[in-house]
């Protein structure tokens, strides 16, 4: 089979969205001619930001649309979406239009929403003949509005396809998107082979270390993690703090937050920017618990790489993220926003070897079981040429 895949952000990805696409095309070209396309931005404050470097791959997009048309949308609410980006320049777009219409795929998968990926993708289902199948990854965020958008909507209701990530997600669009459950595959998505090729390695000498792996957005609630941090930190004096992932134009008011700690509490708490991927299983090998204080997600992806390296983990309970600790049971959940709540889980753990013993070995059960990528394309294969 044929498979045109279309995200908007190159790989490396840090975006999760665009991770799952990049990941997905890899394990597809295994048995399938496969083409992926993507900008050449690593992540999405890039599309808008003219001093960010353009990676060699990918497309490149236009980075001065962004402005009016962030103020079209005040007139025009759909215009946001394009705002949101990628915009791609006209030649090298054309040029790519041409080998993809030579590539003639028989699928197209896109996504995450809410950019003009997915909007790109219906355009090519249309023009292509014989029309691809369309399967869109929206990445839903139930919460933010903009994913809500009429443009999106229409999108998501007129692709062949749903890639669901979870049971929530999957019934949201059939309760409330009125979606028939037959186009809707909920595969949940899985994590990058190289967590697998070699066993989790716990440290000689362990110490105790938090950690944060995702973009520095504000929605990833990293300054709830910092206040919980520095409340525990007077009863557990060696407890240090590592904040890793792609840099944002948030990033500067994390930084001041850090900066305004006291000393001694500043020099526990680290920030490792763009950690290479073979980086990360290491980064997680040397930390106790890893936290993801998000107010929005679609899965969470960071949990099941931390799952498969035999670590508890611990996230707030929207619910994305209940569903996949309550079902891998390897960790706990708290109140979005509530830093006295994640402060509580987090002594729990950490005075509890026990429980955490038993979340590591549980986790890891989980994840070997369900997300690993040969058998969830497996399954996408056995559902779109049944």
């Amino acid at each position: 089979m044929k498979f045109l895949l279309l995200s908007h952000i190159s790989p490396p990805a840090t975006d999760g969205g665009s991770k799952v696409i990049y990941e997905i095309s890899q394990e597809l070209e295994k048995k399938h001619q496969v083409l992926l396309v993507s900008s050449n931005c690593q992540s999405t404050d890039d599309f808008v930001n003219p001093k960010s470097k353009s990676l060699k791959n990918g497309l490149p997009v236009y980075k001065f649309l962004y402005r009016p048309l962030k103020l079209l949308s005040l007139i025009f609410p759909s215009f946001l979406i394009f705002a949101k980006g990628p915009i791609f320049k006209l030649i090298p777009s054309i040029k790519t239009l041409i080998k993809i219409y030579k590539f003639k795929p028989e699928f197209i998968i896109a996504g995450p929403f809410p950019t003009t990926i997915s909007i790109y993708a219906r355009f090519l289902s249309k023009i292509i003949r014989p029309h691809p199948k369309l399967i869109l990854i929206p990445c839903f965020h139930f919460t933010d509005p903009i994913f809500r958008k009429k443009i999106l909507l229409n999108t998501l209701k007129n692709a062949d396809y749903i890639w669901s990530l979870t049971n929530f997600e999957t019934q949201s669009y059939i309760n409330e998107f009125k979606i028939d459950s037959k186009y809707i595959l909920t595969l949940g998505a899985g994590i990058s082979p190289h967590f697998f090729k070699t066993p989790p390695n716990t440290p000689k000498t362990p110490r105790q270390n938090l950690l944060f792996i995702g973009s520095f957005a504000a929605h990833k609630g990293i300054e709830i993690l910092i206040d919980a941090y520095i409340s525990l930190i007077k009863k557990h004096p060696k407890l240090s703090l590592t904040l890793a992932g792609h840099p944002t134009l948030y990033s500067p008011i994390i930084e001041r937050k850090i900066n305004n700690l006291s000393p001694d509490i500043r020099k526990k708490v680290k920030i490792i920017y763009n950690p290479s991927s073979t980086a990360l299983p290491l980064l997680i090998d040397h930390c106790s618990i890893l936290i993801l204080p998000s107010t929005q997600e679609s899965y969470g992806l960071v949990l099941l790489e931390a799952m498969s390296r035999k670590k508890p983990v611990i996230a707030t309970n929207i619910p994305a993220l209940c569903e996949m600790i309550k079902k891998s049971n390897s960790g706990l959940t708290f109140k979005k926003n509530n830093v006295s709540d994640l402060t509580n889980c987090l002594t729990k753990l950490l005075r509890s070897p026990k429980d955490m013993s038993e979340y590591k070995e549980s986790g890891y059960r989980y994840v070997v079981s369900n997300c690993k990528w040969d058998k969830i394309i497996n399954k996408l294969c056995q559902n779109i040429c049944p």
